[in-house]
């Protein structure tokens, strides 16, 4: 007998809100905790018989006797009983989870930034509360998730936090690839809407712009900082990889086996839908730790409801809910030039024909490397570090989004890197 799930359906009429396909994609993850419970179970058989091959899992032999040792003396049937109970009280508190999470009260974001400049889908925002004599800093996200995780709410915004602390922040909303963008490369997005972007930030003011970029949006600073010397100020590199065929210090799967797995899917899906659908990378996101989602949506069924605490994961789950689509050519590049091929770690990924090198950024450089980051490695950023001249290193205890939207964000991120921007101005 199947564990049963109190998972309700979604109204088919909202759909469009994010929060009623998440976790995305649903299905895959309902799948997902059903086969990694349902394993469970059937290694039960396999453990009392000794049938069990962890000649192929060396490091779990270990375990393997002292869970034989603790069985010893216990009644099997008993065992099973209570594991099945635990399986099917994992299932009801996950569905528990993504139920509330779908139900949960919301109120519509409040964005902050005023939109001053625009081309295709894309927008410049500009949180100059600071005023015209705050120093000039270009904030550059990922292509893949929505603008707003820089600035979530009036309490989690590093945009907001920015502007009071003087500078003149704008922000870069891709926004999603519409007709002008669905045939871009990555060349075209950093020689056109990003350094227009540019351009206009720069005539704003005499001052030199400084840079900041966040995650895969760092790559895009990097080249958008060697390509624009007499007009960047400095670069600050947050959670950004580089060398894509760095070790897992965890030892599991790297981002690069798993998209070999899958490459023949994703060229099929490329080649007959012109983007790489948002539900396709975050299944490849989930890929990396496939407990993960589980684990948050559980925990999240035990927490006081309603509250800030069940508020804030709300807010975040929206916005990974709320993904991009990545134009056909983007997709390539990034998951089959970075990704498959190291281009980037080896130099030899070029825009308008010439080679981004780190070496080639002049400016004050800082690199921020969460330690706890399963998106991108913290090895795959030191490289960064080891390729740009003189750059600071700051390691923090944090994850990829912990670090801007965690509870110690403001300590940890916002103040030191708003000290370091002033600094540089």
């Amino acid at each position: 007998m199947m564990p049963t799930s109190t998972l309700t359906q979604p109204n088919l009429k909202n759909q469009h809100q994010p929060h009623l396909m998440g976790p995305r994609p649903l299905m895959l993850h309902l799948a997902m905790q059903t086969s990694m419970q349902l394993s469970c179970w059937n290694a039960l058989s396999g453990l009392n018989t000794g049938l069990m091959n962890w000649k192929l899992a060396p490091r779990l032999q270990k375990n393997q006797a002292d869970l034989q040792q603790k069985l010893k003396n216990v009644d099997l049937a008993d065992f099973k009983n209570a594991l099945w109970l635990q399986i099917l009280n994992r299932q009801k508190q996950f569905a528990d989870g993504v139920n509330l999470y779908h139900q949960y009260p919301r109120h519509p974001r409040q964005e902050q930034g005023v939109p001053v400049w625009s081309e295709g889908a894309v927008r410049l925002l500009d949180y100059g509360l600071g005023g015209s004599d705050g120093a000039p800093v270009l904030v550059v996200p990922s292509l893949i998730n929505k603008s707003y995780i820089l600035d979530l709410n009036e309490q989690k915004s590093l945009m907001r936090f920015l502007a009071h602390q003087g500078l003149r922040p704008y922000l870069m909303d891709w926004g999603s690839p519409g007709d002008h963008e669905k045939n871009f490369n990555l060349t075209d997005y950093i020689t056109g809407p990003l350094q227009h972007a540019l351009d206009y930030v720069h005539k704003q003011t005499p001052k030199k712009t400084m840079i900041v970029g966040y995650c895969m949006g760092g790559v895009l600073a990097l080249a958008l900082t060697a390509r624009n010397p007499d007009s960047t100020g400095s670069l600050a590199l947050l959670a950004t990889p580089w060398d894509f065929h760095s070790p897992v210090e965890s030892g599991g799967l790297q981002p690069r086996q798993l998209l070999m797995a899958g490459g023949p899917m994703i060229e099929c899906v490329l080649e007959h839908s012109g983007v790489l659908p948002i539900d396709i990378i975050q299944s490849m996101f989930t890929s990396l730790d496939p407990t993960m989602t589980e684990k948050k949506f559980r925990h999240f069924a035990s927490m006081k409801q309603p509250s800030l605490k069940a508020q804030h994961f709300v807010e975040i789950e929206d916005w990974l809910n709320d993904g991009v689509d990545l134009a056909r050519k983007v997709a390539h590049e990034c998951l089959i030039g970075w990704y498959g091929e190291n281009r980037t770690a080896r130099l030899e990924w070029r825009i308008k024909g010439h080679a981004i090198n780190p070496r080639d950024v002049k400016c004050k450089s800082l690199v921020v490397i969460p330690g706890d980051d399963h998106i991108v490695p913290p090895a795959s950023a030191l490289a960064l570090h080891d390729g740009l001249l003189g750059s600071e290193l700051w390691p923090l205890k944090s994850g990829h989004i912990g670090m801007i939207v965690g509870s110690n964000a403001g300590k940890s991120l916002f103040k030191p890197l708003a000290d370091w921007l002033k600094k540089q101005a």
